[in-house]
């Protein structure tokens, strides 16, 4: 029989688990895509919604459906099997945490799908207090 105890390498209470894939090693929950990738996580809300999952070559072989050595990946909207050309095209953007002025300079940092048209523009318009 098999030992509880004892991980997969043999090692008596050692952690190691071995994954679908037939790699044993400690498995350690991260985002799987998105602006926070590679980031430690506890479920999906901590990575904006995009896959927590074992990271690094934990279950490395396993495509987005979960299936071993299956092909399917993530476009860039997250979308698992999806094409970047049906990305929702519905932007928006953080406001800053301070107020600015209209001759304050604004960076934006784009996050979206890699497929953002060239031709697309930003608008940003004043909001006025009540």
């Amino acid at each position: 029989g098999s030992d509880a105890c004892v991980d997969c390498e043999g090692t008596p209470f050692g952690g190691k688990e071995e994954d679908r894939c037939g790699h044993c090693m400690v498995p350690v929950l991260m985002c799987n895509g998105g602006r926070l990738d590679g980031r430690a996580c506890a479920s999906e809300e901590d990575c904006e919604l995009w896959p927590c999952a074992f990271g690094g070559e934990w279950d490395d072989c396993v495509d987005c459906f979960g299936v071993a050595y299956g092909g399917a990946e993530r476009d860039s909207c997250g979308t698992c099997g999806g094409l970047d050309a049906t990305c929702n095209t519905a932007y928006s953007i953080l406001a800053p945490s301070t107020q600015l002025c209209a001759s304050d300079p604004l960076s934006v940092s784009w996050s979206g799908p890699g497929s953002f048209p060239s031709s697309a523009t930003l608008t940003l318009s004043p909001v006025m207090p009540d």
